[in-house]
């Protein structure tokens, strides 16, 4: 009662039942729904009629407390609700033993699906309970999330559309108990199976497949969870779905599954059609020209037919033969013709749609048999729940949206008929004079769409009728039939008044339907119209082996030989005949109706798009509706339910009337309205009021009385409230008072008793201190007498032996002295900074007991300038470099040409791929092979392996694989990455190249053994291949193996010796001479060194100096470290190492610490990961070289370390080694001393270092 009565005060918002609306047009309609859609008021009526609009949010309105508040009620009761409606249905059906249907309609995304689904959970909710009654309700709620998930598909308009109709009978018992259900299907959009629009998905089932099924279930499918390896999933879908759970959907469906009872055995066949059909969807075809000049084509994707052979229980060339070949029949014989390819992707799209139409269909029926009744002889009783689609107008309007507007042209008929029916019979009934109505009566255009000789007989005729039949010529027929082409709902440019129209093109039409006028594109209404599931495919289907197949075209036995061509009825004859029985199906219920709206195009919530709005109250024909439902008398109610809703209109009615229900409503009408005779009629057992403003008046005034009574409740309520809770607040004193008194004299007493005991204690605790106290006092005046006598004595000694202490001062002016040493050195050094090159002179002159706080000085700026060079280096060379790095780990020291690749650059592409000549040829190649990205192509000279003479190849290194091409650009072999062995070069200066592979004779590339090429960018091409090798191979290495001799397979006789030799001196190419199992290749002398000639190969690579390093980047080193310049911007460097106490405070200046790790000679050792070196920017376009031995000193830091200088713990240069006694060679007393200081920086770049180091609190310990 408490909901119903806040319900009943509130402020309505709008018109709840628009009936009572003030004028009866569109505009008012419209804002009507928008003012209380904006206030989460989604349910409007018309009469009898609910109107829904979609609210894009959650709405707390469905409750439990709101079922039970509607459950019973009269419709007018409470606000409008579906629950109303669907209260309305259930009581007439149990009441009144009469069947029931409730037609949804509404375009895609207005909520047509969540309210049959509210609907059902209501009736379930308010009708019976007990252990079989909730098992079928169980069932028939289960149902949805089932045909859901088959039938439902994400499209541009809603998440979850539903792509078929349904008609569902929930039948209940005489007393109102669910005992079963049957479910009707209606147009499957099967066509989505194998094509979807731009944002749009296939059918939910397959995703929920792919993303919810264990991965046992998929192994065995051969299924993986990557939606983009499917053909009829990847297309223009959208495959990421943030508002859609696929793996939670996919969990309900299996539950729904098992309360439907289903075997695991339906649920697997089920599972393996599904796979089946993305299989199928893999196969592509390659058409071709035969000899006969008739075209034909081959499968292109072994694998997925493979796969699909598996599955479906055939042979590959069964499958293959279906897919490519179709059977003609003649009068004589039946001939097989060869198919091309748009045939073929025809033929293999046909069997995926037919099967999945017909697995749709099965499922359905196998629903039914676990909801149907089990008795056939119990009496029932139904509600029919309608959800087919609304009348579709879009851009463009093809043979779906023709069928889908004929049926909501039927509905529309029925719908106005019943109406005005029921309107009729009730003014009959209660002796009102009826007005006649006037309305567009649409009966003319369903004439025109299934009549005789109308749209769908010619359709089906040109379906039929052989020869090559376009859609043009199914125009040109309707234009030439009399019937159709003289009506005048009938529009098109053949017409001499539509000549000029551009609205539609030459081969459109337009009908003129009562939701407005649709134009059609003729264009695939015949291909449509008719089944390409020809015989031979059915035939085909049937003779798998597979169970369900087999079930699902079992007609396929009865089709003989001569039916190859033979074609099933037409899909527009199908429709029209279902359309029929399912309006002889609703004619025998008793409707009600709930019209579907959707506010937006943008699924936004609390926004309403007016025009599309405004659109379709006119297509769902609410304003027909409402002038049907105002006709005469807007508002009407029976005499009993008028009198309990406004007898507080009046004191002759309220509180109770004992009289007659009709001489109530008259007296609340003359006494408590002041209302007209000409203002309402009194019918039999209704009371009709003619003006909606004579109703709203009675409201207005019934919400004013009942705001009154409410008050007036309240006060009474309250004061029964408060004297209650005086009463037993006066009882509650009582008591406590009681218990409070005796609890005080208690408490009393024990404060009287504890506080004697306390006042005894502390007698007793004063008289003891004052004791304690007179004995410390005394023991301290005796201490004191010593202590005093001592200090006395102390101070006359003292006084006397003064004179003979003064030389304690001089350790105190010599700490002094040091101090500022100290200081003044570190802002010495601060001052002359060594110079920023990396490889600069790195001396610091300092005395000889500031030696260690110097030495740790070097090492940490010599750490910040190598940081500050690396900030340097542009991003944008960074790869170039790190491929070099590669380059110089696998060559340096080992190949005689590595020193000559090191200042070129890497370009990859040396052919020009993308150039005119080659793009297109090459386009085709990576689109059948499938290598999207190019790493290296260069002309080649492949060796032949019988008699040592070289062709011109082209060789293209993918992440992948590798490709031969020939001149003309025709892929020759590729050479998969796995299947290469190792590869083996020669430490000279040529570009010959062995490619050891896995000999496998089922392989072309790799069925004669290993290959020998001539390349000239080896260096390249083996550094790439490298890393492309331990990237496919999953980190595994490539074996590189740099030798003058080594073996390779390229004949069945065994190994193969290869030698490289010098030649002779006046030969200038190289000369390969080859004798039974030996090659020797014999290289000019300039071409040729000696193993132990390291200097032509660059030195080794391990344990080379850092100057090594750059002029492997750069090849040029300047002669002197002061001609670099570095203008780039200052970069303070973000990292330092943890090395001593000094370098430690350093960190806290400057920063964190950072990898780099200094050496004795003043190198800098990097790890591997952090070798990232590219040339700066300064005067000479070169980096630096190591400093050079000085005049004065000697030797460099290098030179020191080599000569005894040694280190500890990183420190550069210390004189004797590690134990730091003696002097080396290049260091002596006081190092600044034997050179000149070097100059000042002349970049701002020292400032940062400056500032930190002349700020430090260095501690003595570190010098």
């Amino acid at each position: 009662m408490a909901f119903a009565l806040m319900k009943k005060m509130k402020e309505p918002v709008g018109v709840g039942d628009m009936v009572l609306l003030d004028a009866v047009d569109e505009d008012h309609i419209v804002e009507n729904l928008k003012k209380r859609v904006l206030e989460d008021e989604i349910y409007t009526y018309i009469g009898n009629v609910v109107i829904s609009v979609n609210p894009y949010k959650q709405l707390d309105i469905y409750a439990d407390d709101y079922l039970v508040e509607y459950d019973g009620k009269n419709q007018f009761e409470l606000p409008p609700h579906i629950y109303a409606l669907a209260d309305s249905a259930y009581r007439s059906m149990k009441e009144d033993n009469a069947d029931q249907c409730i037609i949804i309609t509404g375009e895609s995304g207005a909520g047509k699906t969540e309210a049959s689904k509210i609907i059902m959970q209501y009736v379930a909710a308010v009708s019976g309970k007990g252990e079989d009654v909730d098992k079928v309700k169980d069932q028939l709620l289960k149902c949805n999330p089932v045909l859901e998930a088959f039938g439902n598909a994400k499209t541009v308009r809603n998440d979850n559309s539903s792509r078929f109709g349904k008609y569902m009978d929930m039948q209940f018992n005489y007393q109102g108990d669910p005992i079963g259900g049957v479910i009707t299907d209606y147009l499957l959009e099967k066509s989505r199976v194998v094509h979807q629009a731009d944002g749009e998905r296939n059918f939910h089932i397959f995703f929920q497949l792919l993303f919810g099924a264990d991965d046992s279930i998929l192994t065995s499918l051969k299924l993986t969870r990557d939606t983009k390896e499917y053909h009829y999933l990847r297309q223009k879908s959208c495959l990421d779905m943030n508002t859609i759970n696929d793996r939670q959907d996919w969990a309900s469906v299996q539950d729904a599954f098992n309360v439907l009872g289903l075997s695991e055995t339906d649920k697997s066949q089920m599972f393996s059609l599904l796979a089946g059909i993305l299989h199928l969807g893999n196969i592509q075809f390659e058409g071709f020209d035969m000899a006969n000049g008739m075209f034909a084509c081959n499968l292109t994707n072994r694998a997925a037919l493979q796969s699909a052979v598996e599955i479906f229980g055939t042979t590959e060339v069964s499958l293959e033969d279906a897919l490519t070949k179709r059977n003609v029949s003649t009068r004589r014989e039946v001939v097989q013709m060869e198919l091309d390819q748009d045939q073929a992707e025809t033929s293999r799209d046909a069997i995926s749609k037919a099967i999945y139409s017909r697995l749709f269909s099965w499922l359905v029926k196998r629903v039914n048999q676990t909801i149907s009744v089990k008795n056939s002889r119990a009496k029932r009783r139904t509600i029919g729940v309608l959800d087919i689609y609304g009348f579709e107008i879009f851009q463009r309007n093809s043979f779906e949206q023709f069928i889908i507007n004929y049926c909501n042209e039927k509905l529309q008929q029925i719908f106005i008929e019943l109406t005005l029916k029921h309107e009729q019979e009730e003014y009959v009934r209660e002796g009102i004079p009826w007005t006649n109505v006037e309305y567009f009566n649409n009966a003319v255009i369903c004439e025109l769409i299934e009549g005789r000789g109308g749209i769908m007989s010619v359709l089906d005729d040109m379906s039929l009728r052989p020869g090559d039949v376009t859609d043009e010529i199914f125009l040109d027929t309707l234009n030439q039939t009399s019937k159709v082409f003289s009506h005048h709902h009938f529009e098109s440019r053949a017409k001499r008044k539509f000549l000029s129209d551009t609205s539609m093109d030459r081969c459109d039409f337009r009908l003129v339907h009562y939701a407005g006028k649709v134009t059609y594109q003729v264009q695939g209404f015949l291909s449509k119209n008719k089944d390409t599931m020809f015989a031979g495919l059915t035939r085909f289907l049937y003779a798998c082996n597979h169970k369900m197949l087999k079930t699902l075209f079992k007609e396929a036995k009865f089709l003989g030989s001569n039916a190859a061509a033979r074609r099933p009825v037409s899909l527009s004859k199908q429709f029209m005949v279902s359309v029929g029985e399912l309006m002889k199906n609703l004619l025998a219920k008793n409707p009600h109706y709930i019209r579907c709206i959707k506010p937006n195009d943008a699924k936004r919530s609390n926004f309403i798009d007016e025009d599309l709005v405004r659109h379709q109250v006119r297509y769902l024909g609410l304003l027909e509706n409402l002038r049907v439902r105002r006709a005469g008398y807007a508002f009407r109610m029976e005499y009993d339910k008028f009198l309990q809703r406004y007898k507080l209109l009046t004191k002759l009615t309220w509180p109770n009337f004992n009289g007659d229900h009709r001489d109530g409503a008259k007296y609340i009408l003359n006494d408590g309205c002041d209302l007209t005779k000409a203002q309402y009629s009194f019918g039999r057992s209704k009371i009709f009021i003619r003006d909606p403003r004579s109703v709203l008046q009675m409201e207005d005034i019934r919400r004013a009385k009942t705001i009154l009574l409410a008050v007036k409740i309240q006060a009474i309520y309250r004061g029964w409230k408060e004297r209650t809770a005086f009463l037993k607040k006066k009882a509650a004193a009582n008591v406590i008072a009681s218990h409070y008194k005796g609890f005080r004299q208690k408490s009393k007493y024990q404060e009287t008793r504890e506080g004697l005991i306390m006042i005894t204690a502390y007698w007793r605790m004063w008289r003891e201190r004052r004791y304690l106290a007179q004995e410390m006092q005394r023991l301290a005046m005796a201490k004191a007498q010593v202590l005093i006598a001592a200090w006395i004595r102390g101070w006359l000694v003292r006084k006397r032996t003064a004179k003979l202490f003064r030389k304690n001062a001089g350790p105190v002016v010599y700490n002094n002295l040091l101090t500022f040493q100290k200081k003044a050195w570190i802002r010495q050094v601060a001052n002359r900074l060594p110079p920023m090159s990396p490889l600069g002179d790195l001396e610091i002159s300092s005395p000889r007991k500031f030696f260690a706080a110097a030495e740790n000085i070097k090492s940490f700026y010599h750490e910040w300038r190598c940081k500050q060079y690396r900030d340097r280096i542009p991003s944008s060379k960074m790869d170039i470099l790190r491929l070099k790095l590669v380059a110089s780990r696998h060559f340096k020291g080992r190949k005689l040409s590595y020193p000559t690749s090191v200042a070129e650059d890497f370009i990859g592409d040396y052919v020009g791929l993308e150039s005119e000549e080659f793009a297109v040829k090459w386009k085709k190649i990576a689109v059948a092979i499938g290598a999207q990205t190019v790493l290296f192509a260069q002309r080649v000279d492949k060796i032949n392996r019988s008699n040592g003479h070289t062709v011109s190849r082209i060789l293209i290194l993918c992440p992948e694989q590798i490709l031969i091409l020939d001149e003309k650009v025709k892929l020759k072999y590729a050479i998969q990455l796995n299947d290469i062995q190792h590869l083996s070069t020669t430490s000279q200066n040529d570009t010959f190249v062995v490619l050891h592979v896995n000999v496998d004779k089922e392989k072309k590339e790799t069925s004669k053994g290993d290959h020998m090429f001539y390349c000239d960018g080896i260096i390249e091409f083996i550094t790439k291949l490298d890393l492309a090798y331990r990237k496919h191979c999953h980190g595994h290495r490539l074996n590189i193996s740099i030798a003058d001799s080594f073996e390779l397979h390229i004949n069945r006789k065994g190994p193969t010796t290869v030698a490289i030799e010098r030649g002779e001196e006046e030969e200038e190419e190289a000369r390969i001479t080859r004798k039974r199992q030996s090659i020797r290749i014999a290289l000019p002398p300039s071409k040729f060194s000696e193993s132990n000639d390291m200097q032509q190969r660059g030195g080794r690579i391990l344990d080379r100096p850092l100057s090594v390093i750059y002029d492997d980047i750069t090849g040029y080193l300047p002669k002197s470290p002061h001609d670099v310049v570095f203008p780039l911007p200052n970069t303070r460097s973000q990292t330092m190492p943890h090395r001593s106490r000094l370098t430690s405070e350093l960190d806290k200046v400057l920063g964190e610490d950072h990898a780099n790790v200094s050496t004795p000679n003043g190198r800098v050792r990097t790890s591997s990961s952090e070798r990232k070196f590219t040339n700066g920017q300064h005067k000479t376009g070169t980096l630096p070289q190591p400093p050079r031995t000085t005049a004065a000193g000697g030797s460099n830091h290098a030179r020191g370390a080599a000569r005894g200088v040694g280190s500890s713990r990183g420190r550069v240069g210390r004189p004797g080694g590690a134990r730091g006694r003696g002097r080396g060679r290049g260091g002596g007393r006081d190092r600044g001393r034997d050179h000149a200081p070097p100059p000042p920086p002349s970049t701002n770049e020292h400032q940062g270092f400056q500032a930190s180091v002349s700020t430090l609190p260095i501690r003595e310990d570190e010098f």
